[in-house]
């Protein structure tokens, strides 16, 4: 399924039913979840995992996580702690994981949705997060990368990046290298190695 959020403060689900000669693909409607979050607020990130699609809201929905059930579309939690707009969620290994405006990143447990840690390394909004190799990677308006042990959640290296506002967005390669994305209209490539304080330093950048 393909998932979609909405400042009209519903959830849509679609499904694919087909794809053309030129690959182009088709989606059919299959369910609109009204997540019932008050006016003026937005459905502002989604993630799916464990048969759970979960969202973020607005600042004006005080940062609230609402999990649904993908069997009969029905909320299933309400996840509170953040104070406001949860900008972006990743779901692995089990454990949910949100970055907020609040200058937070949380992670919460998959299996009961209730709240396992808060990092707060950061000085400003954080507009990204993702997991990969037991790693967790936050990127932050403070312009800096957080690295942190997905397991013991220590943070293993807070990298200053050179970007100038923003970092937006990150991802990690097959072959091991970071990526960071900014406001500034550059890409950062970042050798990782195992994630260390040692082995982290930047490989270069373009725009």
């Amino acid at each position: 399924y393909l998932f979609s959020g909405s400042d009209d403060r519903t959830i849509r689900v679609w499904d694919i039913i087909s794809r053309g000669i030129s690959g182009a693909r088709t989606f059919a409607l299959v369910h609109t979840i009204q997540t019932g979050q008050p006016s003026g607020s937005d459905v502002l990130s989604l993630a799916e995992g464990n048969g759970t699609v979960y969202s973020g809201g607005s600042k004006k929905d005080s940062g609230t996580i609402r999990a649904w059930s993908l069997n009969n579309y029905a909320q299933v939690a309400t996840m509170t702690g953040h104070k406001n707009s949860v900008y972006t969620m990743t779901y692995s290994n089990n454990k949910l994981i949100s970055a907020s405006a609040d200058h937070t990143v949380r992670v919460w447990d998959g299996s009961n949705n209730t709240h396992l840690t808060t990092l707060t390394d950061h000085t400003d909004i954080v507009f990204t997060v993702i997991a990969h190799n037991n790693r967790i990677f936050s990127g932050s308006k403070d312009k800096s990368i957080c690295v942190y042990d997905a397991n013991t959640y220590a943070l293993l290296r807070k990298i200053q990046t050179s970007h100038t506002v923003d970092i937006t967005s990150l991802t990690v390669s097959n072959t091991g290298k970071l990526f960071s994305a900014s406001s500034d209209k550059t890409i950062q490539v970042w050798e990782t190695g195992r994630y260390s304080t040692k082995d982290c330093k930047e490989a270069g950048s373009f725009s």
